[in-house]
């Protein structure tokens, strides 16, 4: 009997790897054979099928995303239409929080809700056995994840065939976060075993994994279990990049130390900065004790970022902009922010008329307005959370942006704010294209205010900063010639003395123009002045 087991990425990017599948193929009976197959939202229905039926499968099981249900019932309509004797099953999130949509269509031979592993083998072992399976299978009980044979070690996938692979340490959330699916899943944490993540470790390192998304709810929940990890990684696996979520109530100095002794991220969920729009979606914000842990990790070094959302209930414009310049005061490496969605399975989409919201009742779900977040400001919010991500995240703006503030005396979100509107007719596509649409945004703020040579000096940062990047990412280039407004050593050489005031650093240097070439040697960058 031969199962292929399809996931429908959102694009092939290093998060798009097939793990529920995986896993799944990793612990079906051993008369089943399991096969896995990446498809992507991009590719017709025509494609996705053909890829499919090349492998002459008995039964074809689905991982259903918010972001792919529409393609996968497009494709399951599709398979029966040219094989209409195909068993075609599905599970995963969107089929656990509403199966009623997916069985109404009669395309499904079986459905399957909550964690798959047993019931996906015992309806293979009814098949097998020549029985009429049910059309539903309902998890009753938490699995063993002790017992759940791991995909990577039974060599079920490749890692090294991937740009970057989910890693799952455990399943369970004790949260109730209103907005989260996993609010309503299983309360219960249950870790895999540290033997298995061991070898697991052992192997990405061996086959040269690249980098690695960790998939548990809140890794640093169990404080001293995440310090064993952190020291696991930097012995076995130093070579590769990790991304982890926590939760900053549980972070303490060792761990961030720890953290930044190996390559990783740190994502964390802000949400909001208003205590009282967090008790709306049932969760908790001690600005204190938050301000301290942020602390921590700047001081170790290491990186970390925050998730904002806008259109929480009873938020506004406002309270969301007193939100995004709270988060950027922490200086985090990156500010991921999103509009709320109304997620069905979750304690909000049950609480949803009654904070009177109006979002999308199709996927991505998100909202429209709130009484107290009107369209329009939903679309300000957007706009802002764009210029965010385009002139913050993607400019790599962390080390100097408060460098351009402080002269201005603004608000970052209130600088953001023009920079959306300058985006209106101004779009980037690459870091150093990114860099020069700055620094022409800061040109003419900075113009307004009657601070043009301050903005030279900050041009000269940002161009530095933008030339280094560049130059350690690309690996086919050591070299490249920029032109310079100041002296760029003497720049660098008065920040290094720890003077970060732009009218100071522009008073220290000699003004040129220069043209200066960027070397590149062992992965530092060095300025060669050419000529004045």
């Amino acid at each position: 009997m031969k199962v292929l087991l399809a996931t429908v990425h959102l694009d092939n990017s290093p998060q798009a790897f097939p793990l529920a599948a995986a896993v799944l193929a990793s612990n079906i009976p051993s008369f089943a054979q399991g096969e896995i197959l990446d498809l992507y939202l991009g590719q017709s229905v025509k494609t996705s099928t053909g890829k499919i039926l090349e492998s002459d499968p008995d039964v074809v099981g689905f991982s259903v995303y918010l972001w792919n249900v529409k393609k996968v019932l497009a494709l399951a309509e599709e398979l029966l239409s040219l094989q209409p004797d195909l068993r075609i099953i599905a599970g995963g999130p969107e089929v656990t929080a509403d199966y009623r949509i997916f069985q109404k269509t009669g395309f499904f031979d079986a459905l399957f809700t909550g964690e798959g592993e047993v019931n996906l083998s015992a309806y293979l072992e009814m098949l097998k056995k020549g029985e009429d399976p049910p059309d539903l299978f309902t998890q009753t009980s938490p699995l063993n994840v002790s017992a759940s044979i791991s995909p990577f070690l039974a060599k079920t996938i490749n890692p090294s065939a991937y740009d970057g692979i989910l890693w799952e340490l455990s399943r369970g959330c004790i949260f109730n976060c209103s907005f989260c699916f996993e609010s309503r899943g299983i309360k219960k944490v249950r870790s895999f075993p540290l033997e298995r993540i061991e070898r697991e470790l052992k192997l990405f390192t061996e086959v040269g994994v690249p980098q690695v998304f960790v998939l548990d709810p809140t890794f640093n929940l169990d404080r001293e279990r995440a310090k064993t990890v952190l020291r696991l990684i930097k012995q076995t696996a130093p070579g590769i990049h990790f991304t982890f979520e926590i939760r900053s109530e549980f972070l303490d100095r060792e761990t961030a130390e720890l953290f930044s002794h190996i390559s990783c991220s740190i994502q964390i969920g802000l949400q909001s900065a208003d205590n009282r729009v967090l008790k709306n979606v049932s969760r908790s914000f001690d600005r204190d004790d938050f301000h301290d842990k942020i602390l921590m990790l700047h001081e170790e070094g290491a990186v970390y970022g925050f998730d904002l959302i806008y259109g929480l209930p009873t938020d506004t414009y406002e309270g969301f902009c007193r939100s995004l310049d709270y988060a950027l005061s922490l200086r985090p490496n990156h500010l991921d922010i999103f509009p709320l969605a109304v997620l069905k399975g979750t304690d909000l989409y049950d609480q949803a008329e009654n904070f009177k919201l109006n979002w999308r009742k199709e996927e991505p779900y998100t909202v429209h307005s709130t009484p107290d977040f009107p369209a329009e400001a939903m679309e300000k919010a957007r706009k802002l959370a764009e210029a965010c991500d385009i002139f913050y995240n993607r400019g790599e703006a962390v080390p100097w942006f408060y460098m351009v503030l402080e002269p201005l005396e603004i608000k970052p979100s209130v600088f953001l704010e023009a920079f959306a509107g300058f985006l209106h007719s101004n779009t980037p596509s690459g870091l150093l294209e990114t860099a020069e649409l700055q620094i022409k945004f800061i040109g003419e703020l900075f113009a307004e205010y009657g601070r043009e040579r301050e903005s030279k000096a900050a041009a000269d940062i940002i161009h530095w900063m933008s030339g280094t990047s560049h130059l350690i990412r690309n690996g086919e280039i050591d070299s490249l010639f920029m032109k310079f407004n100041f002296n760029i050593k003497q720049l660098l050489d008065t920040i290094e003395m720890g003077i970060d005031n732009l009218e100071e650093l522009s008073f220290f240097a000699d003004e040129g123009p220069f043209t200066v070439k960027l070397v590149k040697s062992h992965e530092e960058v060095f300025p060669m002045i050419i000529e004045p």
